[in-house]
């Protein structure tokens, strides 16, 4: 939902339900507008006027935050908007987020339902969209016992500060030349790097790197882009008409390929080295999973989706 937010809505998103009203006789499209909503007697947020099938998307033109700043004006802190099928609760003051963030969390705690994320992120097994249950409490105890906790993070406290030696290195290098800097490229690299060697137990780079970046970035494109489907599910067959679960699967299938690789190479070396030591995320993982030390039984794939989202945050 976050990421669709991001955007601008396309014309083209607009086209099918353009076409569906142009064929409908009028008395059919005025029927349709003046139906009485079913829900305006239960205790819901004042809403915005929503057509017939779109809800409110044709009201998200230009800057979204900029969109709900003027509509939260009319109708309120707390605000109902349709995204298609999809109702949004709209919060806009401190006082109303600390209700739903905090106070009801157990409420509101639950994701979208997302098809990017179902053919990119193994089904949706991350943390970060998988629905609320008992199997997103089982991962996240995983990541804050095991892959976030203090000790764990401390651990890496030498691979941080030998990747920063290196970027003071380079900048010194182009300072003394007289080079320009370029500050954005040299702190994603050093981003890139240290988690590179956390998660994956060693840095990507040069030809490795570009097979990891390419597809990487590509995924982050198609992940924000909106996807009718997810609003208007009888639309959905649209994703295969302008290629992008095409792409996706593609996509899909290339970083499958590499964490394949990535954890085959953990696979091996731990068993050359007795399984002694856990030097980065993978090898914790395989450590949990053959172990079985919490309770809770982890498969290959969900050491790639786990894997997958750390990289996700890196970019």
């Amino acid at each position: 939902m976050t990421s669709f937010l991001n955007g601008t809505i396309s014309f083209w998103f607009f086209i099918p339900v353009l076409a569906f009203f142009i064929l409908l006789p009028f008395p059919t499209i005025f029927n349709l507008l003046s139906k009485p909503n079913s829900k305006s007697a239960k205790n819901v947020p004042p809403s915005p006027p929503k057509l017939p099938i779109i809800g409110n998307l044709h009201q998200l033109v230009g800057h979204i935050h900029q969109t709900f700043h003027s509509l939260a004006q009319t109708y309120g802190p707390l605000m109902l908007l349709h995204f298609g099928k999809v109702p949004v609760l709209v919060v806009s003051n401190a006082e109303a987020a600390r209700e739903v963030m905090k106070t009801n969390d157990h409420i509101f705690c639950n994701r979208p339902h997302r098809k990017m994320c179902d053919i990119i992120i193994y089904g949706s097994k991350d943390v970060a969209s998988t629905p609320y249950g008992s199997y997103w409490r089982q991962i996240r105890t995983i990541c804050v016992l095991h892959i976030l906790s203090p000790k764990k993070v401390q651990s890496f406290r030498a691979v941080r500060e030998e990747e920063i030696s290196l970027m003071m290195k380079e900048i010194k290098q182009c300072c003394s030349s007289l080079m320009p800097v370029n500050l954005t490229y040299l702190l994603t690299k050093v981003t890139n790097d240290i988690v590179c060697r956390a998660s994956l137990g060693r840095r990507y780079s040069g030809e490795a790197g570009c097979n990891l970046r390419g597809p990487l970035n590509e995924m982050m494109e198609l992940v924000g882009a909106p996807v009718i489907g997810d609003y208007i599910p009888w639309l959905d067959w649209l994703g295969n008409v302008n290629g992008m679960y095409g792409r996706a699967k593609s996509v899909a299938k290339q970083l499958d390929q590499i964490f394949d690789q990535v954890v085959d190479e953990h696979v091996s070396r731990r068993g050359h080295d007795g399984d002694q030591e856990e030097n980065d995320l993978v090898d914790v993982l395989l450590k949990i999973q053959k172990e079985n030390t919490t309770g809770f039984q982890i498969d290959r794939t969900i050491i790639k989706a786990l894997i997958l989202l750390c990289k996700i945050r890196t970019i």
